[in-house]
């Protein structure tokens, strides 16, 4: 009873004294280019956002991804079917589910992507990126429909009814599947800021469907705003920059360069995540020192390496020659897991293998357990952005960028198509002291016999932000370059 109510004061006086934050923010945008003209009416967007916790002087992180899909007019279609998650699905990844569905999907990615950033760093939100092809899906009919299905994984999850099933709102959908995960990850007592808001953007002559427009704004609170593509495109360009700049508060500054938007967008979805959360465990500014940090193996860089000793769920993968250890943020609900390998020579091994199925055996209570371990994480900065449309056709999204796009879902004619899928990223994890971060008693003293782990983050690694009881990854990335 004593080492119970002794190990419950150590968390409580840990929490207090939480200096860290990060924040992660992620959009994602749409743009439909046209060959015809139609009149839609649009609505304001909307955010979901909860925000909870006091001010206090922090050690700083931010997590920033941003991104959009340009289609161009050729097709559109109706939307489609899943069933809700139940809490036990939640609870792992279990096969079927969308948490799988969105882990497989964030790993196929990153396979494709590896061969062109050879020791370089990656980073993005695989939920927002699939989030944001749900909405395109919801439009999507035959061919066009089955080769996003296989995509985003969406035919292996389990219950659900005929994607031909055009009721939005059925809890056998997958649509409504996704609405249900992203109040979860929203849920009201979370003691974290995450905001997820989607916008639609479409030309004043471009007609878009009611029932899409109804259901994009239902399961995704995604409303529409008229706009002037054909004949103001540079002044729309601005309008949208100026509301990313906004709903991200200042960190995603012209998405859209010069040109990038002309007269033949149709249409242009964005979708974004922003999130802030403080470490479970604070690292302490003063014990924040350089360090080389090995790139490879002809090469050295210096790193300002972040360090502290806790209590951390921590495995040591013999087969994969890997550690994982797993970084909570205050009360559990997020966490960041970082995979180390032994070696940097044990990477590709990793990259190469890693899948849901995989990291659910890694994870696993079996595996992790709660030790005593000496962090070494470096401080991490920098900004990625991708263009994915080739990386999707590669992984078998073809027609949905060719004429052969059948998206008649969301407009009446065949006309419409996705020409680009941008994503971009930002990373920054940092940190600043303060008085009340030298408390260290009660952990000093319940920690004193227990043997101790080293996990040295000093050549590349993983990482991933996870919701952890759905499972869900909100971002994924590899630092080897700093």
């Amino acid at each position: 009873m004593l080492k119970n109510q002794t190990k419950w004061l150590q968390q409580v006086v840990s929490r207090c004294l939480c200096i860290c934050f990060q924040r992660l923010l992620t959009e994602n945008i749409l743009l439909f280019e046209k060959r015809r003209t139609a009149k839609s009416e649009l609505d304001p967007t909307q955010w979901l956002q909860h925000s909870k916790g006091q001010h206090v002087k922090r050690k700083m992180g931010v997590l920033e991804s941003r991104g959009y899909i340009l289609l161009q007019e050729d097709q559109i279609a109706s939307p489609h079917s899943f069933i809700s998650a139940s809490h036990k699905e939640y609870s792992d990844f279990t096969m079927g589910s969308i948490s799988a569905a969105n882990s497989d999907f964030c790993f196929d990615l990153f396979r494709v992507l590896k061969p062109s950033h050879t020791n370089a760093n990656i980073l993005y939100s695989p939920l927002n990126i699939l989030s944001a092809l749900a909405m395109v899906y919801l439009g999507a009919k035959g061919n066009t429909a089955s080769q996003m299905e296989k995509v985003l994984h969406f035919d292996e999850v389990t219950g659900l009814k005929s994607r031909l099933v055009k009721k939005c709102g059925d809890p056998e959908d997958i649509h409504f599947k996704f609405k249900q995960l992203l109040s979860e990850i929203n849920a009201p007592n979370a003691n974290y800021t995450l905001r997820i808001a989607n916008r639609l953007y479409a030309d004043k002559t471009y007609s878009i469907l009611p029932q899409y427009l109804q259901c994009t704004k239902r399961m995704y609170q995604a409303c529409l705003e008229s706009v002037n593509f054909k004949t103001a495109a540079e002044e729309t360009r601005i309008i949208i920059n100026s509301w990313v700049e906004n709903k991200t508060n200042g960190l995603i500054k012209d998405l859209f360069g010069p040109g990038s938007i002309g007269a033949s967008t149709a249409m242009i979805l964005v979708n974004a995540i922003y999130f802030k959360g403080n470490w479970s465990n604070k690292f302490e500014e003063k014990h924040t020192e350089e360090m080389p940090f090995t790139i490879n193996q002809q090469e050295t860089k210096p790193v300002q390496m972040m360090h502290q000793i806790g209590f951390f769920k921590i495995a040591s993968i013999e087969s994969e020659k890997i550690q994982i250890l797993e970084l909570p943020y205050a009360n559990g609900e997020m966490s960041m897991i970082i995979l180390l390998p032994n070696d940097i020579s044990d990477l590709d091994q990793l990259e190469n293998t890693i899948n849901s199925d995989k990291l659910t055996s890694w994870m696993s209570s079996t595996n992790m357990e709660e030790r005593k371990v000496e962090v070494h994480l470096p401080q991490m900065k920098f900004v990625e952005q991708y263009s994915l449309a080739s990386v999707l056709s590669s992984l078998g999204m073809t027609d949905l960028f060719t004429q052969l796009a059948d998206l008649s879902g969301i407009s009446k004619g065949r006309n419409l198509k996705v020409s680009e899928v941008i994503h971009k990223s930002y990373v920054e994890v940092n940190e600043e002291g303060t008085e009340a971060a030298a408390s260290t008693g009660v952990t000093g003293e319940v920690t004193s016999l227990v043997p101790l782990i080293e996990f040295k983050a000093n050549h590349p690694f993983l990482f991933f932000i996870r919701h952890k009881k759905t499972n869900l990854i909100l971002f994924y990335g590899r630092f080897s370059a700093p």
